[in-house]
C-alpha cells in the first residue's frame, strides 16, 4: 500500500534485524534523493527483546549507491548546448532546496546571466528580487514566466521532476531539455531530455558553473525583466478589509532576512508563494499534495529545529480546523511562533475553482 510514496520498505521479520534496519533505513531516507522509508514491525516482534542491542558504526547496503557526481562528459555537453542558446531559461525545482545549493544556483546564473524560474517546491532559493528571477511558473504561477518557458530554445531543469501543476502539457515543450537530478528515475519521466545529468544538484552546478562562460543571452534577459517589471502588481491595498496579497507583501517587508514561512494549502498558499519574499529563509510547503492542516505542525516543526529564528504560519480556516489542536503542542513545548489565519468563512480554492 505504500510502495507509491515510500523510497524503501522493511519488514522486520527477526528482532536482532532491528538495529540493522534502522541503520539502514536512516542512511537510504537521507541519503541521494530525500525520501520517507516504512520500518513495518509485527506484533510478535514488538513483543519480542533484543539480547544486545549493537548499533551499526556504518550502514552496508550492496546495490544501494546514489551518484553524486555528475558526468563530465553531459556536464560539457550541457554547457556547449547553453553557450549558443538565444533564450535559455533556468528552472529551480525542489531538489535544490533539498540539496542545500542555493549559493551555487545564484553563481551559476550570475555567471551565465541565464534568467530564473521555480516551481512551487523551489521557492526560497533566489530572492524574489534578484535581476536574474523572474517567478513562479505553473497553473498558479506568475503568467509571463509561464510564457517564457514556452518561448525558451533550451530549459536547464535543476531538481524538478515537471509535475502537472508546473509544466501542464510537458509533451508540448519545444525547448531543448537539459534535465539535472539525483533521481535516474525522474530523467525523463514526464519530458523527454536531451541532455540528462545524473548527480547532486549542488556538485553538477559547481563543475557546471566552472565549465560554461557567460551565454549569449542579454537582450532575452532584458526582455524578461522588462515582462516582469511591468506585469500590474495584484491586489492593491483596500480600507474595507485586509487584501491578501498586500497583506503578504507587508508581513515579507516586515519579517527578518532568514525568517521561515509555512503555507497551508488553497488559495492562502498561492498568495504566500507570489508574494512572500524569501530573502536567506525558508518557505515550506507541501506543494501540490493538498495536505490541509500542515502550516502549524511545521511551524512547530521549523521553531524547534532553528529557535533563532523568526517562524510564522500561514493558514486558510479551512486548514486550520484540521490542525487546530496542535495549538495544545505548541503550548505544551512553550515554541513560540505567528500564526496568520485567512478567515474567508470558505475553502476558498474550492470556491474559486469549482
Amino acid at each position: 500500500a505504500c510502495e507509491s510514496f515510500t523510497k524503501h520498505s522493511y519488514l522486520v521479520k527477526n528482532v536482532e534485524d532491528i538495529p540493522r534496519v534502522f541503520k539502514e533505513a536512516f542512511h537510504i531516507a537521507t541519503t541521494g534523493r530525500p525520501g520517507p522509508v516504512l520500518i513495518d514491525v509485527p506484533y510478535d516482534i514488538q513483543r519480542a527483546q533484543v539480547e544486545e542491542f549493537i548499533y551499526p558504526e556504518k550502514a552496508e547496503i550492496i546495490g544501494y549507491k546514489p551518484r553524486t557526481k555528475g558526468h563530465s562528459m553531459q556536464i560539457k555537453k550541457a554547457a556547449k548546448l547553453l553557450e549558443s542558446a538565444k533564450r535559455p531559461v533556468i528552472c529551480c525545482g525542489g531538489g535544490v532546496v533539498s540539496a542545500g545549493a542555493r549559493d551555487e544556483m545564484i553563481a551559476f546564473a550570475k555567471k551565465t546571466g541565464i534568467p530564473v524560474v521555480a516551481t512551487m517546491m523551489g521557492l526560497g532559493v533566489i530572492p524574489m528580487d534578484n535581476d536574474h528571477y523572474i517567478g513562479m511558473i505553473g497553473s498558479h504561477g506568475k503568467s509571463y514566466a509561464n510564457r517564457m518557458m514556452n518561448e525558451a530554445d533550451v530549459i536547464v531543469l535543476c531538481g524538478a521532476r515537471v509535475g502537472d501543476r508546473a509544466i501542464p502539457n510537458p509533451k508540448g515543450v519545444k525547448a531543448s531539455i537539459i534535465h539535472i537530478d539525483i533521481d535516474p528515475a525522474e530523467i525523463g519521466k514526464n519530458v523527454n531530455a536531451h541532455i540528462p545529468i545524473v548527480g547532486d544538484v549542488k556538485s553538477v552546478l559547481r563543475e557546471f558553473t566552472k565549465e560554461i562562460e557567460a551565454c549569449p543571452c542579454d537582450e532575452w534577459l532584458k526582455k524578461v525583466q522588462a515582462a516582469k517589471k511591468e506585469a500590474p502588481l495584484r491586489g492593491e491595498p483596500r480600507t474595507d478589509f485586509v487584501e491578501p496579497r498586500a497583506f503578504m507583501r507587508d508581513l515579507s517587508a516586515m519579517m527578518e532576512d532568514d525568517a521561515i514561512l509555512t503555507a497551508d494549502v488553497g488559495q492562502n498558499q498561492i498568495w504566500a508563494a507570489n508574494n512572500f519574499n524569501t530573502k536567506e529563509g525558508r518557505f515550506l510547503t507541501s506543494g501540490g499534495m493538498g495536505t490541509m492542516g500542515y502550516a502549524l505542525p511545521a511551524a512547530i516543526g521549523a521553531k524547534l529545529a532553528k529557535p533563532k529564528r523568526q517562524v510564522v504560519a500561514v493558514c486558510g480556516d479551512g486548514s486550520f480546523q484540521m490542525s487546530m489542536c496542535e495549538l495544545a503542542t505548541a503550548n505544551q513545548n512553550q515554541v513560540p511562533l505567528k500564526l496568520v489565519v485567512m478567515r474567508n468563512k470558505f475553502l476558498g480554492m474550492v470556491k474559486e475553482l469549482q
